[in-house]
């Protein structure tokens, strides 16, 4: 079986189950974790009146669901076994559970799809959807350059795919070369920079790790194997750097949590091995599952996907916003209809200006499996965050890669980041936060150094500023 369609087993049989695990139950059924739609042989051992409410809730049909759901609990609010002649009593309990929460779903959906938000939902352009699983879309600050999943060349795994950005689209999408080729591996993550992509594979025993490859010299190196401390319950799902490169945010089902998969961050040490993840709370995991977690660029808004009653069936796709004053995270707020429906919606990645973002849906319509879908939020509020981007050049126009940029607090001196170039397209970026006072500096060896100082007032809203750096030659002077 495909390492894809083992991904997508977990997320399906979630819909399904962890209702159930929810108040302590499991069904007593052969082959869970296999199933990928509702008409999957695993599914059959769930009753069929709940297998087509079902359908015709991932078919956003929920008055035809919701009337087959209160015909059923009917028969499960009596304790009897008319459901299905194996129907223990404890059973029904636990079906009883699971057709509770999809009547949560249905009601949820309703009240979304009558509220229906403005967006405007497209394709993110040719190449990147197929008519197989096409998941894990990610991209760097400036979005010229992608990479993602597919199992489109029925290798019997998952392939990495990259395209750059064009008028019409991603374009130009091609498989990847170097240390990354032919290698089995789901994209779940890139730094802001885009010089570190975050990969998972399974590992000998089937179960989930994850790896981080980084951009030398304009090459993916291999992919290296993070710490057990981070692998350790791994779920998989889309993992999250901040745009200082500082914390990295992902779903685990450690022991420990609220239940089922819950949100992590862990801090980056001086030596550069991850800490000790800490749980995010319960401001916004619960006792379902929250995966999926991107923080945006503005490093105060996390988007994550949860199967929680609070959903239109499935994973739908979540924000919180982390509170200034306590850094608690506050109240998950749905990102609403159509973003989201009554089936999956995983691995959201937000656009620096957060008007935008690409998702993972396998809802009716797209080519096959598992499709990327581009949201447009027209009357969204832009973040308030600068990016500070460009290229450095040399006299002649020749851009230079080898440079470091520090990034400095202009008051205090104190060093904010240090960056570099993206190794293939050539482009710097620095996400600059309100209300601080900057001094960017450029070096590379055998050139003058280069500094620009930059205020970013508290209201500056979302800004773009794009600098061409010239570096010139150190002439060496000959001694005499």
């Amino acid at each position: 079986m495909s390492y894809i369609k083992r991904l997508l087993g977990f997320y399906s049989v979630s819909i399904l189950l962890f209702g159930l695990l929810a108040v302590g139950g499991k069904l007593k059924a052969a082959g869970i974790g296999v199933p990928v739609t509702v008409a999957d042989t695993a599914n059959k051992n769930l009753p069929l009146p709940l297998r087509r409410a079902m359908a015709f809730r991932m078919a956003n049909q929920n008055d035809s669901a919701i009337a087959i759901l209160n015909r059923l609990k009917a028969s499960l609010d009596n304790a009897t076994s008319s459901v299905s002649p194996t129907l223990t009593t404890e059973d029904a309990k636990l079906f009883l559970a699971k057709v509770n929460l999809e009547l949560a779903y249905c009601s949820n959906a309703q009240q979304l799809q009558a509220a229906a938000m403005d967006v405007q939902l497209t394709s993110p352009g040719p190449g990147i959807n197929s008519s197989a699983n096409d998941i894990g879309l990610v991209f760097e600050g400036d979005q010229a350059l992608v990479y993602f999943s597919s199992d489109r060349a029925k290798s019997g795994f998952p392939l990495t795919y990259t395209g750059s950005k064009t008028f019409a689209g991603f374009g130009s999408v091609h498989l990847m070369d170097g240390s990354l080729a032919g290698k089995s591996f789901i994209t779940v993550g890139i730094s802001i920079d885009g010089q570190q992509l975050y990969l998972m594979a399974d590992n000998a025993k089937g179960e989930p790790e994850l790896y981080v490859s980084k951009l030398v010299n304009g090459k993916w190196g291999s992919a290296v194997k993070l710490s057990e401390r981070i692998n350790e319950g791994l779920v998989k799902a889309a993992v999250s750097v901040s745009a200082d490169g500082q914390y990295l945010y992902f779903s685990s089902k450690r022991a420990g949590g609220f239940g089922g998969a819950d949100l992590y961050r862990s801090r980056l040490l001086p030596n550069g091995e991850w800490a000790v993840p800490l749980n995010l709370g319960s401001g916004v995991n619960s006792s379902f599952d929250e995966i999926s977690p991107v923080l945006h660029p503005d490093g105060t808004t996390l988007f994550f996907s949860t199967n929680a009653p609070n959903s239109m069936g499935g994973f739908d796709i979540f924000f919180s916003v982390r509170e200034s004053d306590t850094a608690k995270w506050m109240e998950p707020m749905n990102l609403g209809y159509p973003v989201n429906s009554g089936s999956d919606e995983l691995f959201y990645w937000p656009t620096a200006d957060n008007k935008s973002g690409y998702f993972a849906s396998n809802r009716a319509g797209g080519l096959g499996g598992f499709d990327t879908y581009q949201n447009l939020f027209p009357e969204q509020k832009e973040s308030n965050l600068t990016v500070y981007s460009g290229s450095v050049q040399k006299s002649d126009g020749t851009v230079l890669k080898s440079v470091e940029i520090t990034v400095t607090d202009t008051k205090t001196g104190d060093l904010i980041g240090t960056y570099l170039p993206n190794g293939i397209t050539g482009n710097y970026l620095i996400i600059l936060t309100p209300g601080g006072h900057y001094t960017m500096t450029f070096h590379a060896e055998g050139f003058s150094i280069e500094s620009r100082k930059l205020d970013v007032p508290l209201d500056s809203g979302y800004s773009v500023l794009n600098n061409t750096i010239e570096l010139k030659a150190v002439v060496a002077v000959e001694k005499r």
